[in-house]
């Protein structure tokens, strides 16, 4: 038994010598932002597909990113009061009340109830699509320089994909350009792929 011991032995601390730690950089993968135009324009070449739609001349386009399909940033006065963007994810991305329960949260209001929900809908029919849209309004003054906010946000499903649009800021800003979201909502369209 001894005698298997001894090259057991050897061969364990043959195998125990100090190595050299060797560690490489990889550069981290950056995928392309999509190319977006002045008329909020998405390339067609993305995987969701071209899309197009009427903003207000006076709304100011801001860059796009990873989560945002189209950016925008809405005067009002001499300051940007509103933010407007799209946001595209897959399926029905939690639902109509988590995403409704999650936007109140961002406001200091507390969560609907599914019955709640469907006494807060309004729906919008554009022709090709139906959005549900909700408006919400903070109780309190939370805003910087003692403002109440408003949300104006619509959902629509398409082709397995919950398309977001969201108008949120200052009270009155957003009530202001309720209208023009609205109208934006209703020429927002896809390319025609043959």
């Amino acid at each position: 038994m001894h005698r298997f011991l001894l090259p057991l032995l050897i061969l364990l601390l043959a195998g125990c010598q100090d190595r050299k730690v060797v560690s490489y950089e990889v550069p981290k993968e950056i995928r392309p932002e999509p190319a977006m135009s002045r008329a909020g324009r998405l390339s067609p070449a993305d995987k969701l597909g071209g899309f197009h739609f009427e903003a207000p001349p006076h709304w100011e386009e801001q860059p796009a990113s990873s989560m945002r399909l189209a950016s925008y940033q809405v005067p009002f006065g001499s300051a940007p009061a509103a933010d407007f963007s799209i946001i595209a994810l897959p399926g029905s991305a939690g639902g109509a009340l988590a995403n409704v329960n999650r936007w109140r949260g961002q406001i200091s209001l507390a969560p609907l109830t599914d019955s709640e929900l469907t006494e807060s809908v309004t729906v919008v029919d554009s022709g090709p699509f139906t959005y549900q849209v909700y408006e919400m309004i903070s109780e309190d003054d939370i805003l910087e320089g003692g403002h109440h906010a408003r949300v104006i946000a619509a959902i629509l499903e398409h082709d397995g994909t919950a398309w977001f649009f969201k108008l949120t800021g200052e009270d009155e800003a957003v009530a202001g350009e309720k209208t023009a979201f609205i109208e934006l909502l209703k020429s927002f369209h896809f390319d025609e792929h043959p």
